[in-house]
């Protein structure tokens, strides 16, 4: 094989210049709040342990939790059936009953 291939570097290496910029203000108060609630995945995954089971919270800009998958209501009826080992009744708003077969 030839030896005839070389490699070289720059031609003319000019020395690492440095930039000095201004520093940032580091904001204080509920800015920080907010900031670190932004930067929170979303959905976020919660374990319940004492059903077992992953829930799936969705929140808003501020950090509420707006929205869950199963819902508080079937959260609550897992809990019933996991107690009485059965179909569990539910109340809704209006007082009406429903059963849900889990």
């Amino acid at each position: 094989m030839p030896q005839d291939i070389s490699l070289s570097g720059p031609a003319t290496s000019e020395p690492l210049r440095s930039v000095t910029r201004a520093p940032v203000p580091i904001p204080e108060g509920p800015t920080v709040a907010r900031a670190a609630v932004a930067a929170a995945p979303n959905p976020t995954l919660r374990l319940d342990s004492g059903l077992g089971m992953v829930v799936i919270e969705f929140r808003d800009s501020s950090g509420e939790v707006v929205a869950s998958l199963p819902t508080p209501r079937e959260i609550n009826a897992y809990r019933v059936a996991a107690i009485t080992h059965g179909p569990a009744t539910i109340r809704d708003r209006d007082g009406s009953a429903n059963w849900l077969h889990l």
